[in-house]
């Protein structure tokens, strides 16, 4: 089965990158040179900053031609070796969660009394001595009964209630609750149940009509189920060894990379990072902030992240050239295929390149190959994980 890394396409997954918890973006936008002044002063990059300006217009060049990225020397793959885990096998348990995940993400009104494991939808309204305090107010809330999510007293007050019963719900916040003005209090909620939703059973018929994987039976989704976490559990396998490979080829390799590939590989990083950030509502200067970084530290760790990416680029690019590796249809239908069978939807080639362009589709189509040959050729070395326990009386010794 051929895997790949998805390095290209996925904008650097082998590379260490700055995006995760970002700062939520501000709602205020900084029009004035005074507004810019204040936020530097205070540590903060501003969003007119010109310099974060010029990151946010940068363009991503062509990639140069291998005889134009710099000069390179490979190591012999035979001496390069990939230490592994074993590839998971499959448990009936991991199917019974993949199934009761797909289930509870369906759930369905009920007419009847709400039990453990429901979900009520609620409005409720929360005062202490008679006054309505910060937070204590919502409409439309999800809470699943047994969940805990609330502070004790609260989810065991909705058992037994349905659709239109109104509840006064009375508690006392804990002493030690984060919010000091709270800690201790007695407090009632004013509660609107909504609506009393519940996992539905598990029928041929609800997989015939619900089911997100294509199946008629409880049966088929059960086997094509385990089948797609079998495809997942060796993707992760393949792919770990690949990409701890090309990392370990990258460092025992001599590169120099050429200044184009050095401002490609920069502008590459810089603009899926920037790409992440617009995708999850972010803006560069909230990143920045949440980080604690100026731009010119922010300039010289995307310069960094940058050079990694382009060395790991030329690596592929060099063997795909040595081993004549060039894009053809069968290429592309295997990542047409690996990427629609890891994703659970299918794929064609036009969606790829509409969403990540064509130079990464094409790209990458070839990586995969170029990644297949790696595997094939260093040395994996396969060490079963010693159980918890044992590696916890092996640590007292």
């Amino acid at each position: 089965m051929k895997k790949r890394s998805l390095l290209l396409l996925f904008a650097g997954l082998t590379v260490v990158m700055l995006a995760g918890a970002c700062g939520k973006k501000s709602n205020t936008e900084t029009s004035s040179a005074q507004e810019s002044s204040e936020a530097q002063s205070a540590g903060q990059v501003s969003a007119d900053d010109p310099e974060l300006k010029a990151l946010e217009e940068m363009t991503v060049p062509a990639a140069p031609a291998l005889s134009e990225m710099g000069t390179i020397t490979l190591p012999e793959l035979s001496s390069i070796e990939v230490i592994s885990s074993p590839e998971e096998e499959v448990t009936d348990e991991e199917v019974d969660n993949q199934i009761q995940a797909l289930l509870s993400a369906k759930l369905v009104e009920v007419p009847g009394d709400s039990v453990e494991g429901d979900t009520v939808n609620i409005d409720y309204v929360g005062t202490i001595d008679g006054v309505a305090f910060d937070g204590g107010t919502a409409s439309g809330y999800d809470l699943k009964l047994g969940s805990g999510s609330f502070i004790d007293g609260f989810e065991g007050q909705l058992f037994g209630r349905r659709k239109g019963d109104k509840v006064t719900v009375k508690v006392t916040f804990p002493e030690d609750y984060g919010k000091a003005e709270l800690a201790g209090k007695p407090a009632e909620f004013e509660v609107t149940v909504n609506a009393v939703k519940r996992v539905p059973a598990l029928t041929d018929e609800w997989v015939k009509d619900n089911a997100e994987i294509d199946a008629e039976t409880v049966e088929e989704l059960r086997q094509k189920t385990r089948e797609q976490l079998a495809y997942n559990h060796s993707y992760s396998y393949h792919s770990g060894i690949q990409q701890d490979a090309l990392m370990k080829i990258v460092d025992a390799a001599s590169i120099e990379l050429s200044d184009a590939m050095k401002e490609y590989g920069t502008a590459y990083v810089l603009n899926a990072q920037i790409q992440q950030m617009k995708g999850y509502g972010f803006d560069l200067a909230s990143m920045i902030n949440m980080y604690g970084m100026t731009v010119e530290s922010f300039k010289e760790e995307m310069e960094s992240e940058g050079a990694e990416y382009a060395k790991q680029y030329f690596v592929l690019h060099k063997l795909a050239a040595e081993q004549s590796i060039s894009l053809n249809d069968a290429l592309m239908d295997d990542l047409l295929s690996d990427i629609s069978r890891m994703s659970g939807r299918s794929y064609n080639k036009q969606e790829l390149i509409d969403q990540f362009g064509q130079e990464a589709v094409e790209n990458e189509a070839v990586n995969g190959a170029v990644m297949d040959y790696i595997e094939s050729n260093v040395r994996v070395k396969i060490e079963e994980k010693a159980p918890e326990s044992s590696a916890a009386e092996s640590a007292a010794g």
